[in-house]
């Protein structure tokens, strides 16, 4: 059968469903026709009841009103009927003694006799509809109301005994409407079912089997017209993933951190460096406004100027939760997809290390420029006054010589430190992997300090641990370390304070310990004492000798032995160096 014949069953389907709307249309006007014969039946008998008893309210015969009412109301037991003098007060009640019940004077239906009021009776506490006529007397004055109240309950009840009838035709109607969708479902259905079930496979990127081609209708046609689609649509798809595989693998792989943000200011793509700088790494960023995400007013603006068609370059800083303060460069460029929206790309970059190695070399060059010159002019001066004073007496001739002499020292030591801590940093000197017992080189190293602490009233304690600490490295470069380590506990301690050299072990790692009960350094100040030539007390530092660049050495010596160096300190509190080693 043709597909164009089975939209003409499809048509009588659509017969059928009219018909009911047409039914369910005919049961509501039924329904309506029916309420206002009801109301209309409701003023028939008031004005009626007015008729009937205008000569007994006449003559003033209550019983015979009261015998009215109820034989009215006792032919339609659902009536409520009521007789009133003119005044509103109640003469006759078929369902309430009338000692009981109130002036109705006020009452919508005597106020507006001839209408339909409905509301709830206070005596019967049921809801009623009412109608009122005047009663009027044999000399055409008015001198009553005669009021009918029929309860809406039973209202209901003959409505709902027509909408039974109504809907015992409309459900035959839709049985045979049934039957019909039935034979067409079974014609039509099966066929659209498995092209529903193809393409539904195809939208989760399931791979599915091609629909058979049953006919050679409509249908028909449409299931190879699908079979066909599903077939280049895999292929798009395969080529789409693979670019969208790529393009993820290179975002997630970058330090930088990339976001993209359309016109209306929503994330429309977010890698993995800017989930961890700005977002919660649990939630997913995308299709979220980007103010719900970050407050940072830099990116918000940037943004906003990249939307406007404008570049912006900014640098700014940003607490980064887990990375604590960090230096941000941020680059803001429009980036328009066709004829869709304008999107702005953020590039989020860590400048933090290079803005520190840029402030560290420029601090190297001012120090090593002070260092280097402090001591060069010192021993230019002493020269040229032995060479310009012929007449110098030797004493002094001696002295100033010996004053260059010790420049020049110090001149060497500073340059012996920096060749020695350039080549640590470059790797150019490896270190000599020998076994070393840290305890014995640590009793070496104190025993050399022993002299110098006791110059300044120092004394220098060894605490060894319980048994060997072998290490893996070089002898020289170890000894280096500690040495200085000693040295500077031993300047900065004041005198008849202790030095205290500890050694311990934990399997894995070795650690020397030295604490000196000097100033102490203050926390903003502990990282950076391990930069070459940086010193807390510059003038102090000075005149306790040395050349600024021992605890720069202990920690690449550290380093290039797969440790670490830490301080704990604080100010007026003395100062503890630990420098940890892996055991051999």
């Amino acid at each position: 059968m043709r597909f164009a014949w089975k939209i003409f069953l499809g048509a009588i389907l659509v017969v059928v469903t009219t018909t009911l709307l047409v039914e369910g249309l005919a049961a509501r006007n039924l329904k309506e026709r029916r309420i206002a014969q009801i109301d209309q039946q409701l003023l028939d008998d008031s004005f009626g009841m007015a008729l009937a008893v205008a000569p007994v309210i006449e003559a003033g015969d209550r019983p015979r009103l009261q015998m009215l009412a109820d034989a009215a109301a006792g032919r339609h037991l659902a009536r409520r009927i009521t007789l009133l003098a003119a005044d509103g007060s109640v003469l006759a009640d078929s369902h309430e003694q009338v000692a009981r019940m109130a002036n109705h004077a006020h009452r919508a239906e005597v106020e507006q006799p001839g209408t339909i009021h409905e509301r709830r009776s206070s005596t019967l506490d049921t809801l009623m509809r009412y109608a009122a006529e005047r009663v009027i007397g044999s000399d055409g004055q008015h001198i009553g109301y005669a009021r009918i109240a029929l309860p809406v309950r039973g209202i209901d009840d003959d409505l709902a005994s027509l909408g039974k009838a109504i809907r015992t035709g409309a459900l035959v109607a839709l049985l045979a409407g049934l039957v019909l969708s039935l034979i067409l479902a079974r014609r039509v259905s099966g066929p659209l079912g498995r092209i529903s079930e193809l393409l539904s496979a195809l939208g989760r990127g399931e791979s599915t089997a091609r629909l058979p081609v049953e006919s050679n209708d409509e249908i028909g046609n449409l299931a190879a017209a699908v079979n066909d689609m599903a077939a280049q649509l895999q292929r798009r798809q395969a080529v789409l993933l693979e670019e969208v595989t790529q393009k993820e693998a290179v975002l997630s792989a970058m330090e930088e951190g990339v976001l993209a943000v359309d016109d209306e200011q929503r994330v429309v793509l977010a890698n993995r460096a800017a989930r961890r700088w700005l977002i919660d790494p649990r939630g997913d960023p995308v299709n979220k406004r980007l103010a719900e995400i970050t407050r940072v007013p830099e990116i918000l603006a940037g943004v906003r100027a990249a939307v406007r068609n404008e570049r912006v370059e900014d640098e700014f800083s940003l607490d980064v939760p887990g990375l604590g303060e960090r230096v941000v460069g941020l680059s803001a460029n429009p980036a328009a997809s066709g004829k869709g929206p304008r999107v702005a790309v953020l590039v989020l970059r860590d400048l933090t290390e290079i803005r520190r190695l840029e402030k560290v070399r420029t601090d190297f060059v001012a120090n090593v420029s002070h260092e280097l010159k402090t001591p060069l002019t010192s021993m230019r001066g002493y020269v040229e006054a032995v060479i310009e004073d012929a007449d110098m007496p030797h004493a002094q001739r001696v002295r100033f010589l010996k004053k260059a002499s010790q420049n020049t020292e110090r001149l060497t030591d500073i340059v012996s430190d920096l060749l020695d801590l350039a080549r640590i940093e470059s790797g150019t000197r490896p270190v000599d992997h020998e076994s070393v017992e840290l305890g014995a080189l640590a009793s070496e190293c104190a025993r050399r300090a022993a002299s110098d602490a006791e110059h300044h009233g120092v004394e220098v304690r060894l605490h060894p641990a319980e048994g060997p600490l072998r290490v893996s490295g070089d002898r020289k470069a170890l000894a280096t370390a500690i040495d200085n380590l000693l040295s500077n506990a031993v300047k900065y301690s004041p005198p008849g304070h202790p030095v205290d050299l500890t050694l311990t072990s934990d399997g894995a790692q070795h650690c020397l310990a030295v604490r000196d009960e000097g100033p102490g350094i203050a926390r903003h100040e502990q990282e950076r004492i391990f930069e070459r030539f940086y010193r807390v007390d510059k003038d102090r530092s000075r005149a306790l000798g040395g050349t600024g660049l021992g605890l720069s050495i202990v920690r690449n010596v550290a380093r290039a032995h797969g440790g670490e160096v830490s301080i704990e300190s604080a100010t007026g509190a003395g100062s503890c160096f630990r420098l940890r080693l892996p055991s051999a």
